[in-house]
């Protein structure tokens, strides 16, 4: 590659954070730590060292796995009145986990978050 093949716009860094992407990137941080204890699950091993995060999925006794996305320690709305999804096991949980990972990554959930980051600052006021 030459210098000649950049794609070179006039942005640059900002100095100032955007909240919304420190949202959606600490909302994806945590749904790659979902999928990697999943994904340890499946390969049973435990690999997580020190302070353990819980998992956002669960065994149900229909033996499938339900997964309530969290932001803060509550669930997200992902639909009007859904908070979890269902897969019929971990491999399918975690490409749902994916997809709501872009889901984030582009913005969708951005006035959910927005919602429940208000709410959690609200309890810091009191």
């Amino acid at each position: 590659m030459e210098f000649k093949d950049l794609n070179l716009v006039k942005d640059t860094k900002p100095v100032s954070r955007d909240k919304q992407v420190e949202r959606r990137k600490r909302l994806i941080k945590n749904i790659d730590y979902q999928i990697q204890l999943a994904d340890d699950e499946l390969r049973g091993i435990n690999t997580i060292s020190g302070r353990k995060k819980a998992s956002w999925f669960w065994l149900s006794r229909d033996g499938v796995y339900y997964c309530a996305v969290k932001y803060g320690k509550k669930p997200v709305e992902l639909e009007k009145g859904r908070y979890a999804f269902v897969s019929p096991n971990l491999e399918e949980m975690i490409i749902g986990l994916d997809v709501i990972k872009e889901m984030v990554a582009t913005g969708q959930l951005d006035s959910k978050m927005e919602e429940m980051s208000k709410d959690i600052r609200k309890n810091f006021q009191k």
